[in-house]
């Protein structure tokens, strides 16, 4: 990997180069820089990492575009017109912060960014700011989970 793949890489994830020296490589923002600057070439591992996580963003959208057109088969299946299949929204839950987020802490920023993707690649992608109050109390007794998460996104009103 060339200096370039992996600023470009870091960007498309959201990372800042600091949180990338420190949760990808573990390492001083100061090498990462170098890294980036091609001062010195971009270790096999951290190269490995960056991949690793660019590809959880791909599979993430793999996911929500197949979500996407389970919902349009179906929404053909019970006799909806093309019309009200072109209105269909897809509604996901955006974290602004990791602290809300339930995964590991590196999926945030691949969560954003494929978040981010999906809302250029189709204006039916609506984002629902994640709202802990609001959330916990549409939640009530019930275990927390991201089926649930989504399900909240669902109805609450944007």
């Amino acid at each position: 990997m060339n200096a370039t793949e992996l600023q470009a890489l870091r960007r498309l994830l959201f990372l800042t180069q600091q949180e990338a020296a420190s949760m990808l490589a573990g390492v001083s923002h100061r090498a990462w820089v170098h890294w980036e600057a091609g001062a010195r070439p971009v270790p096999e591992d951290v190269a490995a990492a960056i991949r690793e996580l660019a590809e959880h963003r791909e599979t993430m959208l793999d996911e929500a575009l197949a979500a996407f057109q389970a919902g349009d088969d179906h929404a053909r299946a019970e006799g909806s017109s093309e019309d009200d299949i072109d209105r269909a929204e897809l509604r996901l839950v955006w974290y602004a912060s990791p602290t809300d987020w339930t995964g590991e802490p590196l999926h945030w920023f691949a969560h954003r960014s494929a978040l981010a993707g999906l809302c250029a690649m189709d204006d039916r992608v609506r984002l629902v700011p994640f709202d802990g109050r609001s959330y916990a109390a549409w939640l009530g007794a019930r275990e927390d989970s991201q089926s649930m998460r989504a399900a909240w996104a669902n109805e609450v009103t944007l």
